[in-house]
């Protein structure tokens, strides 16, 4: 239901479903659809989680969150 109709689902659900895709999806699994999502929907939590995607995460996964990062103007010192 996050995906298709976000209006609907509590905010805080939102938040926690955008963070735990942000730290366990992988390119082919969930990934393009998650990070979709974070660039309409960025609180700050999910601004941490994709900044720590970008030191945590490895190869393709952390220049995509490093990608969307800079798409919405966040940089590591926000």
């Amino acid at each position: 239901m996050i995906r298709y109709a976000p209006e609907l689902t509590p905010k805080r659900q939102r938040i926690e479903a955008l963070v735990k895709g942000i730290e366990s999806a992988e390119i082919f699994g969930g990934l393009s659809e998650t990070l979709d999502e974070a660039a309409e929907c960025h609180p700050p939590e999910v601004v941490d989680a994709l900044l720590r995607g970008v030191l945590e995460r490895k190869g393709s996964e952390a220049c995509l969150f490093a990608e969307l990062c800079q798409r919405i103007g966040v940089s590591p010192k926000d």
